[in-house]
């Protein structure tokens, strides 16, 4: 066998040599390479081989004598700049921990706020069809009531809507209960969160079944589809085809059900959550003329499948003729119909109500806002991250002057600094990654959203931070490149090159942007949380602390409610007890009242109706204008009696005294010649806000009507609770219902409708701390630089008698100005934008100029106090010292 050198070798050799020299020396090599193959074998030949071809590597490297390939200059080259870039960090630690934990911070904030972006974006996107499903919404604007968007429809206005128009392919209608009951072997269990849904749903929205054909699943009266967890509470297993179960909607109504279906989960990014899917033709018969021929019935959600390319704008323009057809010539004065793309439900539905099946509803204008936010902290800590590269590259001027002299040119010296500038870029992004990890739980809580870091590995993901990165070390890098490649290198190593003192810079320039961010955060950070506390602190006209509420949806409790009350005011720590057909801060439904004037003419009107019991009014301590609350000793306070807000008096036009006694009637208009028929009206409370305060106040009328109640408040002191939950609990147990026992609070529920407006004010508060941290940093950095270019100068100042407080004002007076001109721009920006923000409430805070004033004041002195740190530092230095340096 003839002796081959190494392969791996010999190729680099080749790649590595000039041909000429190639000629030369691989002869040399294969001949000591041949002696060692006769003398000492195969594995010492190789062995020195490699040997030798790495020394020849070396040696020609250092020496600059064997020419190269140009690949190899570049990797060279490139090499020489990431030892230069690692020296440079480890000589200036503390510039180099300013400028990467500036960026990193500036980075990580950034990375977070696009994750969150990212995922409200995404709602509803896995849906194949997403871009051709609407859902059909409606405009309520009956006489009485502020108009409305509502997200209910009416159970004929699929199928009509889908034979008129030939854009409309296909529709499904859906309708959530919140909790029902489903009896298996005698067994009985509950289920929260069923919707009933048309045969098409499946069709139409790309919920997975694990079991089951889709197609044909909800087809069959009694088919029902179970999530995979709801299939292993309920039996254990997922393998449940075809296992039979009993509803019981109502207690004298029995309904035989059959699992046809095994569907994967909703994912979080679904608007719609669901445990279990009811064919929508399960209904019984009797509810065909109650709700479902009914058109003026609104109790379900309608989604509509349009054509491709299909025209939404001119369907809509169809939907005035449509509802006349349906409903009369005058329905259009109480309802108008449009249209919401699938992909606004999630983000676009802050001013709908009713809307009952929108998981996580956000208010999209709040993405905005953090989108702004994420902006600002990145612009912040970019024109940091390059403020601090050109101060540092203007301190090494001799050492390009030299390098200029040894014969770099302007494009070497350009691709050092934009070399090492994008590797300052990547180590940062490591930093901010590793940031981004560590306070992932953190974040994940604040978002209350399911975020993942693993996102950011994802193809679109990466492609756009690598390009970003490399973009932000370019545009870092470019300035001082392209400064220093064109010094003058006799001047540069005398060491006089910034003799010149320009009024202002772009450094300047770039520290005034980053202080009018910085303003503008201060300012509407304060702002926001003023208007958060403005809504939790408001006084809303009722008591609502340590209010207890028991949701319940059984006929026996309802039967037993009296029983119940009677043991539950028993207990020691209970104050009073009540019940209502809805809860305080969820929207209030609304039903058609008849006012009986002086003459035959009835007044009809739309007003938020609120059924309670005959304790409601005191229990909740509502402000009585006139006349008096329900009394449970006088049996016409049921059904016919009515205690309403002002602003249904005021919508009558009647003073508080006139309302008293004032007949009306729910539901229709009764009889004239028989007033007893009439409903009265027995007292009137002022306006309180069963709302959340991003809306206004409807007219309002309570009455006891007795049928139903759907959740009991109990009024408990604040010592006892635990003991009272405990007690309570047994009361319910008591009762002998089987229906699981949940509770929670008034005051936490009122906190959860403020609930995305607390995060933006966390959100907002955290941004502009890091945004004011990454500030000062870079400032403190900027300074240090200053302090060692004057060094000389503060010495000689000192010498001749300057004291500290003249240094101090040296750096001072050039900061104060920049800041002061900052916030004459951040300033107005902030109130315009606050006031834009703010008009989403109907009570808010007024914009006083005291804030505004208060937060320059803020910038000014952390500003001040930054600088003052450095400057005096410098000035407290030994003179002497500062001029032998020198």
């Amino acid at each position: 066998m003839n002796p081959t050198p190494p392969r791996l070798a010999t190729r680099f050799l080749r790649w590595y040599c000039a041909p000429d020299l190639l000629e030369e020396v691989q002869g040399d090599l294969e001949e000591v390479f041949i002696q060692h193959w006769q003398t000492r074998g195969p594995k010492a030949a190789n062995r020195h081989y490699n040997w030798l071809v790495l020394r020849f590597f070396n040696y020609s490297t250092i020496r600059g004598r064997a020419p190269r390939s140009p690949y190899y200059t570049d990797f060279a080259m490139y090499r020489n700049y990431l030892l230069i870039t690692l020296r440079q960090m480890m000589r200036q630690k503390v510039y180099a921990f300013i400028n990467l934990f500036g960026l990193a911070l500036g980075l990580a904030t950034c990375l977070m706020v696009a994750l969150f972006v990212h995922n409200e974006y995404r709602f509803d996107s896995f849906h194949s069809q997403s871009d051709q499903i609407y859902r059909l919404c409606e405009v309520q604007t009956w006489d009485g009531i502020i108009p409305q968007r509502v997200a209910l429809s009416m159970y004929p206005m699929g199928p009509t809507l889908s034979e008129d128009y030939a854009q409309v392919e296909a529709y499904t209608r859906v309708n959530r209960w919140g909790q029902i009951a489903l009896e298996h072997e005698g067994e009985k269990s509950y289920v929260e969160d069923l919707l009933w849904v048309d045969s098409s749903f499946l069709d139409m929205f790309d919920f997975k079944l694990l079991e089951g054909n889709p197609d044909i699943a909800l087809d069959a009266p009694g088919s029902i589809i179970l999530t995979e967890t709801q299939a292993r509470s309920l039996f254990g297993t997922v393998n449940v085809m075809g296992n039979a179960l009993i509803f019981r909607p109502e207690p004298d109504m029995e309904i035989p059900l059959q699992v046809t279906g095994v569907a994967q989960d909703p994912p979080d990014h679904s608007h719609l959550q669901f445990n279990a899917l009811l064919s929508l033709n399960t209904a019984p018969k009797e509810w065909d003329e109650q709700r479902m021929q009914n058109w003026g019935n609104n109790w379900l959600t309608t989604y509509l499948q349009l054509s491709p390319g299909a025209n939404v704008a001119a369907l809509e323009e169809e939907f005035p003729a449509y509802l006349q057809k349906y409903m009369g010539e005058d329905a259009t004065d109480g309802y108008q119909l449009f249209l919401q793309r699938l992909d606004e439900v999630h983000l676009s539905s802050m001013e709908i109500t009713h809307d009952y099946l929108n998981h996580r509803k956000f208010d999209g204008r709040y993405l905005q806002v953090f989108i702004l936010l994420g902006l600002f902290m990145l612009a912040i800590a970019t024109v940091n991250f390059t403020n601090l590269t050109t101060a540092r590259s203007l301190q090494r001027a001799r050492e390009v002057g030299v390098r200029k002299t040894i014969g770099a040119t302007r494009i070497m010296l350009s691709r050092q600094f934009i070399t090492e500038a994008t590797l300052y870029a990547i180590t940062g992004l490591i930093l901010a990654l590793a940031i981004l990890a560590f306070s992932m739980p953190y974040l994940q809580q604040l978002s209350d959203r399911p975020l993942e870091i693993s996102t950011l590995g994802e193809l679109p993901w990466l492609l756009s931070i690598v390009g970003g990165i490399f973009l932000l070390g370019w545009i870092a890098g470019l300035y001082p490149a392209q400064v220093m490649s064109r010094f003058d290198p006799v001047r540069a190593l005398k060491g006089n090159l910034f003799a010149r003192n320009q009024r202002f810079s772009l450094q300047d320039l770039l520290v005034w942007g980053q202080f009018a961010l910085a303003g503008l955060l201060i300012a509407g950070t304060m702002l926001t949380v003023r208007q958060f506390n403005y809504m939790t602190s408001f006084d809303p006209g009722f008591d609502r602390e340590q209010v207890l509420l028991i949701p319940y949806n059984d006929q026996h409790i309802h039967d037993n409610f009296t029983s119940l009350r009677q043991e539950l005011m028993a207990l020691p720590g209970v104050n009073d007890v009540t019940a209502s057909g809805q809860r305080l801060g969820n929207n209030i439904h609304q039903t058609g009242l008849s006012v009986r004037g002086t003459d035959t003419a009835a007044i009809g009107m739309a007003i938020s109706h609120l059924q309670v019991d005959h304790h409601y009014v005191d229990f909740y301590n509502l402000r009585l204008l006139a006349g008096r609350a329900f009394d449970a000793g006088r049996k016409t306070d049921s059904l016919n009696a009515f205690v309403i807000n002002e602003a249904l008096v005021k919508k009558l036009g009647w003073t508080v005294e006139e309302a008293v006694g004032q007949r009306v009637s729910l539901w229709g208009e009764p009889e004239w010649s028989d007033p007893d028929a009439w409903g009265q009206v027995i007292g009137v409370v002022e306006d309180f806000h069963y709302n959340s305060l991003h809306h206004g106040i409807n007219p309002l009328a309570m009455s006891v009507q007795g049928w139903w109640h759907s959740e009991i408040s109990v009024k408990v002191d604040a010592e006892a609770l635990p003991e009272v939950l405990d007690q309570v609990e047994a009361a319910w147990r008591a009762t002998g219902t089987d229906r699981p026992y949940n509770y929670g609070f008034l005051d936490e529920h009122f906190e959860e409708l403020y609930d995305d407006d607390q995060r933006l004010s966390q959100v907002v508060g955290l941004v502009a701390t890091l945004a004011l941290i990454v500030a000062l940093m870079g400032l403190f950095g900027l300074m240090a630089f200053a302090t060692e270019r004057r060094r000389k100068e503060i010495g000689i100042r000192r010498v001749l008698g300057a004291n500290l407080n003249e240094v101090f004002w040296l750096f001072a007076r050039r900061v104060s100005v920049l800041v002061a001109l900052a916030l004459v721009v951040a300033l107005p920006v902030a109130w315009w934008l606050m006031d834009q923000w703010l008009t989403g409430f109907a009570y808010r805070i007024e914009l006083g100029g005291l804030w505004f004033g208060l937060s320059g004041i803020i910038l000014m002195a952390l500003a001040l106090g930054t600088t003052g740190v450095i400057a005096l530092r410098a000035a407290s230095d030994d003179p002497a010292g500062s001029l032998r340096a020198e």
